[in-house]
């Protein structure tokens, strides 16, 4: 499987709704970051097509910078646009709304050239721009593309990639993304794929080569977005049994069950305790986070992991519960 460092292509997907503040973003800060290395800059863009980007970005320093429209606003869908109109040797995947620490594209690609059998490498996306102490809690906890729990000292295997920052091997690609996929875990499917087709292939992760992407700041962004992934979990379990983590939301009912009996037997302020008492549970169980976070932050992580983990069992959930549906149609 020969290649070149040099033979590069970039791929971005978005959907472009009221403006392209998101994709202008990712651009402006590759230009600032990246000189050269690369041949392309492919684009699939979803949403509005009656924006002039060539003439937006004229003045980004991004060399054979090319747009493609894409009718359907599906990741795996725009992925897939992407690498069919790719001319390099290596695909580099970068997601919209991200900035760029200096020396990150360097990192991605010396671990090519530094460790045997390397299929694909990926960076690490921290949180950025957190307008409220949700999308800091939310970015300390589960921050796309695995965050904070990503970093370490030297690179290291991983099982899975991530296409938030993420170079690999156009050779790979050939397997295309299932774009039957729509809740998500997209990456995480296209992974054990690539494993089983190429078994000798390894996936890196350098923690060297960090991005930046803002949060969801609103509690109801993060609601939809673990709802989503929760969905897409599923999806993923049905399609390789890959196993999920332990539920979380019937620990979260027999507590308030209890309690609530507890005041009922013995007084309100019982409630109150056992509610303490359930509040530093989880706040010692969270004080891996400690150093990520000021106190302010740090003492309000329960809240916010009780509110990501209950949607992410609702999704979980719901979409087998869909499956069941619609096995019950197909039988009549």
């Amino acid at each position: 499987m020969s290649f070149s460092l040099e033979n590069i292509s970039v791929i971005t997907i978005t959907k472009i709704d009221q403006s392209s503040y998101n994709l202008v973003k990712t651009l402006k800060s590759f230009s600032e970051t990246v000189s050269g290395g690369y041949k392309e800059y492919i684009v699939v863009y979803a949403g509005r097509s009656d924006l002039d980007l060539q003439s937006e970005l004229k003045d980004l320093r991004i060399k054979n910078l090319r747009f493609i429209y894409s009718e359907v606003s599906n990741w795996s869908y725009q992925r897939n646009i992407g690498i069919n109109n790719a001319l390099g040797d290596l695909i580099l995947f970068l997601d919209d709304g991200m900035r760029f620490q200096k020396g990150w594209f360097k990192e991605l690609v010396d671990v090519f050239r530094n460790y045997e059998n390397c299929g694909v490498v990926c960076g690490v996306v921290l949180p950025d721009q957190s307008k409220s102490i949700w999308g800091k809690c939310q970015g300390i906890l589960n921050h796309p593309g695995g965050g904070y729990s990503l970093l370490k000292e030297h690179t290291y295997e991983t099982q899975f990639f991530h296409t938030g920052i993420c170079l690999g091997k156009r050779e790979l690609f050939k397997i295309m993304f299932d774009e039957d996929l729509k809740y998500g875990c997209e990456d995480m499917d296209i992974s054990v794929r690539i494993k089983k087709t190429f078994p000798d292939v390894k996936f890196f992760i350098n923690p060297k080569a960090i991005s930046f992407h803002h949060t969801r700041d609103e509690v109801s962004e993060i609601w939809r977005w673990m709802v989503r992934y929760g969905k897409g979990r599923v999806d993923i379990y049905r399609k390789h049994g890959l196993k999920m983590s332990g539920f979380f939301v019937h620990k979260f009912i027999l507590f308030l069950f209890f309690a609530l009996t507890s005041s009922f037997v013995f007084s309100y302020f019982s409630f109150l305790i056992l509610l303490i008492f359930f509040y530093i549970f989880y706040l010692i169980k969270l004080s891996k986070y400690r150093k990520h976070s000021d106190l302010k932050t740090f003492l309000f992580l329960p809240f916010v992991f009780w509110i990501m983990n209950i949607a992410f069992d609702f999704g979980r959930i719901s979409r087998t519960l869909s499956y069941g549906r619609n096995s019950f149609k197909k039988s009549f």
